[in-house]
């Protein structure tokens, strides 16, 4: 919880990076690539997906494609 809540504080100052460390920190990868989706930062958000998301990379892909 308290990295979590940490994280959200990175990424309300925009520190993505630093919101990502403490995200994957916490176990919570899905945080960082919505995070990351939020911000239109979508090389960084296929990086996640491509790591931690594997099954959901084609259907990503097809989402920002639209």
């Amino acid at each position: 919880m308290l990295y979590v809540q940490e994280a959200r504080k990175f990424e309300g100052e925009g520190l993505f990076k630093d919101a990502e460390r403490m995200y994957l920190s916490a176990n919570e990868p899905d945080l960082a690539i919505n995070m990351y989706k939020k911000a239109k930062q979508y090389d960084n958000m296929i990086r996640l997906v491509t790591k931690f998301r594997k099954d959901l990379l084609k259907d990503t892909h097809q989402h920002l494609a639209q």
